[in-house]
């Protein structure tokens, strides 16, 4: 995330735990962050604060219109999505 600006995001699925996500954001001075989307009760939380979505997409398209529930993360939003790189096999 180095050449990213602030409020780049990726999200990816966990490799260990299934319908578990992890959220990176270039945040505040560059400092990267990585928070948990996990399910609880049938909907998705971001981290530990965030009031419950049915889906990730949901998680995701709200916090591009509302600031982060995250705390020293200032007024940071999900800004610019990063696409992940494909590898070949």
């Amino acid at each position: 995330m180095r050449i990213h600006k602030e409020g780049s995001y990726l999200v990816r699925r966990s490799e260990t735990q299934k319908n578990v996500f992890s959220l990176s954001i270039k945040g505040i001075r560059g400092m990267p962050m990585h928070i948990r989307i996990g399910l609880s009760n049938g909907e998705y939380i971001l981290g530990e604060n965030s009031q419950p979505f049915p889906t990730v997409p949901e998680v995701i398209d709200y916090y591009t219109r509302h600031e982060l529930p995250v705390q020293n993360a200032g007024r940071l939003r999900l800004l610019y999505p990063i696409m992940r790189e494909k590898h070949a096999n």
